[in-house]
């Protein structure tokens, strides 16, 4: 004979199942870790280097791809730009703005010398995301020659100064308004 508390203990069972499984899964979630492939595959000879800048209070998703010959892409979301596709504006909308342009033959030759010095120091970082704690820092991730690295603005501030040269300068680039 089942005693009578034990059929009510019984039947909560599958409840509290129910009602922790969503708890549960929540864990599986995304780990925050900046996410920017790049459009084309690492592979491709064209690709001379890839840029995400992530993040921040408006919650920036910013990607740019700049190939050898000068080629560049970006596609930018939470930076809205003015009628004419000129400049940056001051709001926090995430309007999604993708613009292709070709770079000029110095700032061309200033980011080849920039991942030149920087390329040797990539390999003391961590491809993993880094652990600051920062909540609204930016989140940098740049692949070029088959490596990649993740900073954010804390852990920026400690990476060797050819790095941080090179990240300033492909921030110029993606920031800089620009005539299709």
């Amino acid at each position: 004979m089942i005693a009578p508390g034990a059929a009510i203990r019984r039947s909560r069972a599958p409840l509290l199942l129910a009602l922790l499984a969503p708890l549960l899964l929540l864990g599986c979630g995304d780990d925050d870790e900046p996410s920017a492939p790049p459009q084309k595959s690492p592979t491709d000879d064209r690709l001379l280097a890839s840029y995400h800048r992530g993040g921040g209070i408006a919650g920036v998703d910013q990607l740019l791809e700049v190939d050898a010959d000068g080629e560049a892409r970006i596609d930018s979301a939470g930076i809205p730009m003015d009628a004419d596709g000129d400049a940056p504006i001051a709001t926090t909308g995430t309007e999604a703005e993708q613009r292709q342009f070709t770079l000029g033959e110095s700032e061309l030759a200033t980011l080849n010398e920039a991942l030149d010095a920087a390329l040797p120091d990539f390999g003391a970082l961590s491809d993993a995301s880094p652990q600051t704690g920062c909540a609204d820092c930016f989140t940098y991730v740049v692949a070029a020659s088959g490596h990649r690295i993740v900073l954010d603005d804390v852990s920026l501030g400690q990476a060797p100064e050819s790095v941080q040269a090179l990240i300033t300068e492909l921030g110029t680039i993606a920031q800089t308004p620009r005539r299709p």
